[in-house]
């Protein structure tokens, strides 16, 4: 049956997108559940039983959205459990893999030679360690200060930030795909969110009732008009 609330239709758009991957399968499968869960109440809300008056419909869906609304909270709850769970393994690997561990003596050492070394040396001696992979160097670099290594901050950053891009890219690659599947999962979650409100309005379930205690007045009072 098709979906006929726009907010679930986001809902199903933003969770088709997701991508199929180890490291965002738990995120992705509390957004697939979403998007079942929304689907379904989007069709109970969509098809009245021909036993229930339009309130009493309105009230049971009321029901409905207001039990999914938490568990919506809930699934948000393990998503970012979960999205956590995955940084941190993430980030342990790309540790592992750039090896910035060196300290002391040998970091004192390394930030000295660079010191006494020209401006453009001393950036083409960094730059040599990036390329070739030289982990425990760098970091003696990108720990240090302007004033003991002889390097602006802005450019020990940048530095790092080149090393990892280049020793670790798969990690870099994972990192953004954690990163978009947890935003998708909240863009879900908002949009679940607006088609809950819509279906628990106060005022819109207000009216429905007044509707609906009218039409049961009207239908009496013609009722009675046929009694001799």
């Amino acid at each position: 049956m098709p979906i006929q609330n726009p907010n679930v239709n986001g809902i199903a758009a933003i969770v088709e997108r997701m991508v199929d991957h180890p490291a965002t399968a738990a995120v992705r499968s509390e957004a697939l559940k979403l998007r079942q869960r929304a689907v379904a109440l989007d069709g109970m809300n969509s098809n009245r039983r021909p036993v229930d008056t339009p309130a009493a419909h309105a009230l049971k869906v009321a029901k409905e959205a207001r039990a999914f609304d938490k568990e919506v909270t809930t699934a948000l709850n393990r998503a970012l459990f979960s999205h956590g769970e995955s940084r941190q393994r993430l980030e342990r690997r790309i540790a592992e893999k750039v090896n910035f561990k060196i300290d002391g003596d040998d970091a004192r050492e390394i930030r000295a030679v660079l010191r006494a070394m020209k401006p453009a040396d001393r950036v083409k001696a960094v730059e040599k360690m990036v390329e070739e992979g030289r982990g425990p160097e760098l970091h003696a670099v990108v720990s240090g200060t302007e004033l003991t290594t002889g390097i602006h901050d802005n450019l020990r950053n940048a530095f790092r930030d080149k090393f990892v891009a280049k020793h670790a890219a798969p990690e870099l690659e994972e990192q953004q795909r954690i990163e978009d599947a947890l935003e998708s999962f909240v863009a879900a979650q908002r949009a679940a969110g607006k088609f809950v409100r819509e279906l628990t309005d106060p005022g819109k379930l207000a009216d429905i009732e007044r509707a609906d205690a009218a039409a049961v007045a009207a239908a009496e009072a013609f009722s009675q008009s046929l009694q001799p």
